[in-house]
């Protein structure tokens, strides 16, 4: 008792409409099961109809064959004895076989030698040269010889007609020794006609094949097929009878039934596509078993109808149900059994109290996730093996993928170069149960190939327990915050490393001056005026934020306090300058106005610009050459060149000044060379040095 109370506590009852469908399925499987025996068995025979019919007709065909060539082989025996033939007579001969073959179009008569050669055919006309027999032909003579008896011959390419063919050969004895051949040429269409007069429906491939495997005759296609191989499974049972599987021509399978010629050796097969074969059975198969499907589909919803009837309460209080916990707090149930009544109260208050605390927590939960989604900064919660569970859309920007393709995946999967940093962190938060705060600059996967600056907070989310059942994520975009830093930094540098330079600059200046002018008012000038040229470089440089300065605005800025007008002509420039637009970088910038105020200056002391006619030309061009001048690396350089005239005669200075001593310097600064040629009409100097590396 106590086992069949356990078995029907462990079994879970039965529906009303569970029971009736099983009824249903006890009546209707049975009878669906006879159905398809039937059914199969039906199949089964068809399939033995199809396979009789074609082997009755592979031995219809072979059958008249053996016909054709039974009669052939008789006229041919009684040409045979010709006395004609035996007494060598082939004009007499001939005369009595062309009155046995009146019509020449399928099948005719030919004699030939020992050798093949043959000396008598029906198609030619006395006298005419004629060829020797073909090598099946001459084949099938040889074989009637030695067994001295009627031979077939195989499929043949005819040497007169040029048409496909197959012969009867009989071998004539004259005083028992071998003496002539007697063939009769038999058309390959003779046989095709044998095929198409049984009528073979359009799916069937009919083929005679000779004892090569070469076929004689097809339908269909016979001009394709004639005299090229069988199939080379039908050529492997070509000597059997029955029914096999195999590959067509074609290459699909079919089902071969194929029959041999006890007389010629030839074979005859009728092959038929699978699918062709068993559409028949299949389509019965198909119709039958949708029937029985019919049947049965509708005694189950028979079934269901009455079980609906019959359990109509009860699910009447299951839908009223479902509605009252679905949302209808208005639905009422009218019934007359007490006990439902009661259920059915209980019911509503048990919903209208879970209604109101699901409200509740439904407004708190709209309230963390609107804060959760609108964040400005990456929010995530993640598992223990690092895959998301949730993120916020800042974050999904930051990865550079939908929020949807993120959940599940692991967090370095969709960022790769931070798995060496990141996992060993998510390890931290999750072993240790650790907060872990830390700053990272990198390129994000929302925006490859720029550098931002991120600050990144793990921290161990809890259960109710205290375990760490995963870890959550801050990200926030620092990058504005860290780039003001980074700016700052690099700000203060440099412009200690400028002071720097230009107070070693100011120090040098001042005591090659100091060198060459001792005398404090010639000093206080010298120096005042090369400060200023200083001054005008930084003033360039400042303009253009240190990054360089156009050459021309080097060279105005260096001469314009020597540009004055002619005394003869105002608006005629004392000082001209040609040459392409040229950008420098800061260093070059400095050190060439530094040599262009030195050469200014002595212009104005002893050279042209001391004298109201003396003028000043500065040319420049930019000389590309792999070959390139002197200690000048080749490549793009550019040439300078200062040129002064009518001013007073000038000479070789006695000894090199604090001006000659800057220029040198200067060009060894730029990494070129300078000239300077103190011709009697002028000072004459050529700077050049690379741009490439200036």
């Amino acid at each position: 008792m106590r086992l069949a109370g356990l078995r029907e506590a462990l079994r879970p009852p039965w529906t009303i409409r569970q029971r009736l469908v099983f009824l249903v399925l006890a009546i209707a499987l049975p009878l669906l099961m006879l159905v398809v025996g039937v059914i199969v068995e039906l199949g089964r025979a068809s399939r033995t109809t199809q396979y009789t019919n074609l082997q009755f007709t592979t031995r219809a065909i072979v059958g008249a064959i053996e016909g054709q060539l039974s009669s052939r082989i008789a006229l041919a025996e009684t040409l045979a004895q010709s006395p004609a033939l035996l007494d060598d007579d082939l004009a007499a001969f001939r005369r009595d076989a062309e009155r046995a073959f009146p019509d020449l179009s399928r099948s005719w008569l030919i004699v030939s030698d020992l050798e093949g050669q043959q000396i008598l055919n029906l198609l030619r006309p006395p006298g005419t040269p004629l060829p020797r027999r073909t090598v099946a032909g001459l084949a099938a003579q040889q074989r009637a010889f030695e067994r001295r008896a009627p031979q077939v011959s195989g499929a043949t390419l005819g040497p007169v007609r040029g048409n496909w063919a197959a012969t009867v050969d009989v071998p004539i004895f004259r005083e028992g020794k071998p003496f002539r051949s007697l063939a009769i040429v038999i058309d390959a269409r003779v046989f095709f006609d044998l095929i198409t007069r049984q009528q073979p429906p359009a799916n069937w491939r009919v083929a005679i094949m000779d004892t090569q495997g070469i076929i004689l005759a097809r339908s269909p296609d016979n001009g394709q097929y004639v005299g090229k191989p069988a199939a080379p499974g039908w050529r492997e049972i070509m000597d059997r009878s029955g029914i096999f599987s195999m590959a067509s021509l074609e290459g699909d399978p079919v089902i071969l039934a194929t029959e041999p010629s006890a007389l010629s050796g030839w074979a005859v097969g009728i092959g038929v596509p699978e699918s062709e074969l068993e559409r028949p059975v299949r389509n019965t198969v198909l119709a039958a078993g949708a029937l029985g499907a019919a049947v049965s589909l509708l005694s189950l919803l028979l079934a269901f109808r009455i079980g609906g009837q019959i359990a109509g309460p009860i699910h009447e209080l299951e839908d009223k149900a479902q509605a009252l916990v679905v949302g209808g707090g208005g639905a009422t149930l009218a019934t007359k059994v007490p006990e439902i009544a009661r259920v059915w109260g209980v019911l509503r208050a048990a919903v209208a109290e879970r209604r109101t605390s699901e409200d509740l927590r439904a407004r708190q939960l709209g309230e963390i996730d609107s804060l959760y989604r609108t964040a400005p900064i990456g929010l995530a919660l993640l598992d223990r093996d690092g895959r998301y569970l949730r993120l916020n859309q800042a974050l999904a920007d930051i990865n550079g993928r939908p929020i949807e393709a993120q959940l599940g995946q692991v967090s370095w999967e969709i960022a790769p170069d931070l798995r060496a940093w990141s996992e060993p962190v998510l390890r931290q938060v999750i072993e240790r149960g650790e907060v872990v705060v830390s700053e990272r600059r990198g390129e994000s996967p929302g925006n490859p190939g720029v550098l931002r600056d991120w600050i990144q907070k793990w921290y161990p989310v809890r259960d109710a327990a205290g375990q760490v059942v995963g870890a959550g994520l801050i990200v926030e975009d620092v990058t504005e915050r860290a780039e003001a830093a980074r700016r700052h930094t690099l700000l203060m540098d440099e412009l200690t490393h400028r002071v720097k330079n230009t107070l070693a600059v100011v120090q040098a200046m001042a005591l090659q001056t100091l060198r060459t002018t001792p005398e404090p008012e010639a000093f206080t000038e010298a120096f005042s005026a090369r400060l200023a040229s200083l001054a005008r470089a930084h003033d360039l440089l400042t303009r253009g934020a240190w990054a360089g300065a156009g050459l021309a605005d080097i060279v105005g800025a260096a001469l314009e306090p020597f540009q004055v007008d002619g005394p003869e002509s105002p608006g005629d420039r004392r000082v001209t300058m040609t040459g392409p637009p040229v950008e420098l970088p800061a260093g070059a910038t400095i050190t060439l106005s530094l040599m262009l105020h030195e050469l200014a200056t002595n212009a104005a002391k002893y050279g042209a610009l001391s004298m109201p006619a003396g003028r000043v030309g500065i040319s420049w061009e930019i000389v590309t050459s792999k070959i390139a001048p002197s200690k000048i690396a080749g490549g793009r350089s550019l040439d300078l060149r200062w040129n002064e005239v009518g001013g007073p005669p000038v000479g070789q200075p006695a000894r090199k000044g604090f001006g000659s001593r800057l220029l040198d310097m200067g060009a060894t600064q730029l990494e070129g060379e300078i000239d300077l040629d103190y011709a009697a009409a002028g000072l004459r100097c050529r700077l050049r040095f690379p741009l490439d590396g200036a």
